[in-house]
């Protein structure tokens, strides 16, 4: 298995960071322009699934990110 596959529960979560956050997008934007590049081409039946295992992988993790 690939130490950095996602292999949790989190189908929504998995899609928004692999086409958001991979590794060609983190050296030309930052975490809150990729976060608001997806807010604008997702629809609202993508991304309430997006906030909601965002918030269950918060609450997983016991933590909240750093602003």
């Amino acid at each position: 298995m690939n130490p950095t596959e996602i292999t949790a529960p989190i189908p929504a979560l998995h899609t928004f960071l692999r086409g958001y956050f991979h590794e060609d997008v983190a050296t030309s934007t930052n975490r809150s322009e990729a976060a608001d590049q997806f807010c604008e081409d997702a629809d609202t039946d993508e991304r309430v699934p997006v906030a909601r295992e965002w918030q269950q992988l918060l609450e997983l993790a016991g933590t909240q990110p750093a602003p």
